[in-house]
């Protein structure tokens, strides 16, 4: 069986990092607008839901909302809905992780992808970075620590951990001195 694997252009890493940290200590959600193929998803754009409603441990969207921008994704490209992001956050000493509760699971719809982001205060500085044995990016922004997972639902159900990649990173720590 091949591996699937889920490419990050930097709109679509700038969106995830930048909506899970404005709204940290609450969840944020958002659409993955991009192109699959076989093996591949690559995500252009990361768009946040601004009117989701939001707790600390969970968010869901609101739906006549979320409608309209389903059919503007259709009549402004041609890249398509691939799935969700949404994010974790640290609750006091307790720290947040990618894994995805059962609420989750249960939210993913079969033949789509959802990113978790796991947001956690910084307590040093980390280069950004690729973990192959937890399949997860990593790195610090600003006061934040942050991992990034993708997993995908298959047509039986079943769900599986991604690779993830996202090439911006690599010059991120030089570049700009995080």
């Amino acid at each position: 069986m091949f591996e699937l694997e889920v490419y990050l252009s930097d709109s679509a890493f700038m969106g995830l990092c930048f909506s899970a940290i404005e709204v940290y200590k609450d969840e944020c959600l958002g659409s993955l607008i991009g192109y699959k193929t076989d093996d591949v998803l690559a995500v252009e754009h990361a768009v946040p839901y601004q009117s989701a409603k939001r707790t600390p441990s969970g968010v869901e969207p609101i739906y006549h909302r979320e409608s309209r921008v389903m059919e503007l994704v259709d009549a402004m490209t041609i890249m398509k809905h691939a799935g969700y992001f949404h994010s974790h956050n640290q609750y006091g000493d307790t720290h947040s992780s990618t894994v995805p509760s059962d609420r989750d699971k249960e939210s993913i719809e079969p033949g789509q992808f959802e990113i978790i982001v796991a947001v956690n205060e910084c307590k040093r500085w980390q280069p950004w970075g690729w973990s192959e044995q937890k399949k997860i990016l990593y790195g610090s922004l600003g006061d934040y620590l942050v991992h990034i997972a993708a997993y995908y639902k298959d047509e039986s159900e079943r769900i599986s951990k991604c690779r993830i990649r996202c090439p911006y990173t690599v010059g991120l720590n030089e570049a700009f001195n995080l």
